[in-house]
């Protein structure tokens, strides 16, 4: 029997197991395949989120895991080219680490970074130049 079967599909060991197997999958170049796990991790976490309180949600440390779940997969939607669905998932990133860390720490460095990327994609050079200089300012005073 399975992990999924055991555990059902929304328990922490199978969600933590499908995120591991979708970094796993980017690693090797398999991003479709990568996608599809952080689409189902993100899927769970966002209806997880749904049904807590906000109270709960911070007790929990969903929010941190819900905006892992939502920039993994903005990572992937990016890497394939789909820079219009990954922008609004980078933002959900930035906002759930903004609240599970502050506006200088790495994770929500990195996220603001990606975002920057995904709107120059876009062609939106203004936004993009925007996040990149307070990415960069953020990273002085992270790094000192």
């Amino acid at each position: 029997q399975s992990l999924e079967a055991q555990l059902g599909p929304d328990s922490e060991w199978v969600l933590a197991c499908a995120e591991k197997l979708g970094e796993l999958l980017k690693d090797t170049s398999q991003v479709q395949a990568a996608e599809a796990m952080f689409r189902r991790v993100y899927t769970s976490r966002k209806a997880a989120a749904a049904v807590m309180t906000a109270e709960q949600f911070e007790e929990a440390d969903a929010s941190r895991q819900a905006a892992d779940a939502a920039y993994n997969l903005a990572i992937c939607c990016a890497d394939l080219g789909r820079n219009a669905e990954a922008e609004p998932l980078f933002v959900e990133g930035v906002k759930g680490y903004l609240n599970a860390y502050s506006q200088n720490d790495a994770y929500t460095l990195d996220a603001c970074y990606n975002l920057a990327i995904c709107l120059e994609a876009q062609q939106r050079w203004q936004d993009a130049a925007m996040l990149y200089e307070a990415t960069a300012a953020g990273g002085r005073q992270f790094f000192g």
